[in-house]
């Protein structure tokens, strides 16, 4: 019965708005996408910051935190990175935790201490966005295997992995993180170079 009502609630969750919104729960016996604390690390590491002074802060529009961290929206890796640098913290913390800097695993458990918070970023407040090397470390990561077999195991479209590699588009956390899971690797050293 609890278990009804909290597929009920999640249901109603990913339908707000037509936003891409992160699920409230998950099939039982899969670990969770990493992402998935992202609303939760927001809230934590902005503190008594206002949610619109941060968006404004990190040069993005007004309404940008407030759609991750109340409605779950699913934001690319330059937002993330963005809102980062505003708080002086990590992005691979803020996108993926602590445990975003080591190689995904199905079937671990997750990292034995506790979170401790926010970790320290680079405090870089200008220059080149370290997510924009996105590409570069996934053509690295991929060697030889097909863009094809990498995209089915990521379940993403060819496209998105061939673009990504280009540099014709940023992905969002969600698919950085599935192509981490399918090549192996950390996800915040995909997406950031972190870890």
């Amino acid at each position: 019965m609890q278990d009804e009502i909290e597929n009920a609630e999640g249901d109603r969750r990913n339908r707000m708005d037509g936003l891409a919104v992160i699920p409230g729960c998950v099939t039982r016996g899969r670990k969770n996408p990493l992402h998935y604390g992202l609303p939760a690390r927001l809230r934590l590491a902005r503190g008594e910051w206002a949610i619109t002074s941060l968006s404004r802060a990190a040069g993005l529009a007004v309404e940008t935190a407030s759609n991750i961290e109340i409605s779950g929206a699913v934001p690319r890796l330059d937002v993330v990175e963005r809102l980062a640098r505003a708080m002086l913290i990590s992005p691979g913390w803020l996108a993926y935790g602590p445990d975003g800097s080591r190689p995904w695993q199905e079937k671990t458990q997750r990292a034995e201490q506790e979170d401790k918070g926010p970790l320290a970023g680079p405090g870089l407040a200008e220059g080149p966005l370290a997510c924009e090397g996105v590409g570069a470390r996934l053509r690295q990561a991929r060697g030889t295997r097909s863009v094809r077999s990498v995209a089915r195991e990521a379940e993403v479209s060819d496209t998105t992995v061939r673009l990504t590699e280009e540099g014709g588009t940023i992905p969002t956390i969600a698919t950085t993180e599935g192509i981490a899971r399918a090549l192996g690797l950390a996800p915040s050293w995909l997406a950031y170079g972190e870890g």
